[in-house]
């Protein structure tokens, strides 16, 4: 007869982070640079390239390729921001001296370690920014969290001869709720700049056979409510939002 396992009860915690602009600094003589971008959307990145003399000839990040020829010697800046699709040498645009090699802009990869790859002949200092989450709040305990996914499907019927009727995903919407968790204003600092915000979900079982992780990401907000109850002492919050991603 087989039993069934039952388990008393689960460690859980809940970490809220913010998405947040950050420049790091490489200096690079050879290889490439990897940016870790797991549990984050994709994303464009923008470099800024200085030398004393060397020779940049292609650009690589996630699959997707720029080819290029410029020189860069003291003094000069070169400017790729895949982001806002801005590209200059010494603050003079140069798009038409660039190739796409793909359909795409050079990209980090969603949750992924992305390395860039630079195809140049001396020694560069390469300034990239984007944009990655801090964390700012752990939840041990809230009275109520939930995520909701809503799924849109189109019929696809391609096999008419048949009459076979396939689905194909439209649309996927990610709900998330909290009530009673308490934060501080940093976060809601965040809602109210309306700032993309991560949520960390973490599940250990007492027994320690099993154990959950999920992140969803780029969540904003859209209801907001704090308040006190006089008859228990206690006070609400609660949060009601959407995100895009379940990684």
């Amino acid at each position: 007869m087989m039993e069934a396992t039952v388990f008393a009860a689960y460690e859980t915690s809940i970490d809220t982070a913010i998405l947040e602009e950050v420049t790091n600094s490489y200096t690079v003589s050879s290889g490439s640079i990897s940016i870790d971008n797991q549990a984050t959307n994709m994303q464009y990145p923008r470099l800024e390239i200085t030398s004393d003399n060397t020779n940049i000839t292609e650009v690589e990040i996630g699959g997707n390729t720029v080819q290029l020829n410029k020189t860069i010697s003291t003094g000069d800046t070169l400017i790729l921001d895949f982001n806002e699709q801005e590209y200059a040498l010494n603050e003079t645009d140069i798009i038409e001296d660039l190739t796409f090699l793909n359909s795409d802009r050079p990209k980090l990869l969603m949750d992924s370690i992305t390395d860039i790859n630079i195809t140049f002949t001396n020694t560069i200092t390469v300034n990239v920014t984007h944009k990655e989450y801090s964390n700012i709040l752990t939840n041990e305990y809230v009275q109520d969290f939930r995520i909701s996914v809503d799924r849109g499907f189109l019929s696809d019927r391609k096999f008419k001869k048949n009459n076979i009727k396939q689905l194909i995903l439209e649309s996927e919407n990610f709900n998330v709720s909290f009530s009673n968790m308490a934060y501080d204003w940093q976060l809601f600092d965040a809602i109210e700049n309306d700032t993309p915000i991560r949520i960390t979900y973490r599940e250990d079982h007492t027994n320690g056979d099993k154990s959950y992780k999920k992140y969803l990401t780029g969540i904003k907000f859209n209801t907001y409510e704090r308040y006190y109850r006089d008859s228990t002492g206690i006070i609400f919050e609660s949060l009601v939002g959407e995100g895009n991603n379940l990684l």
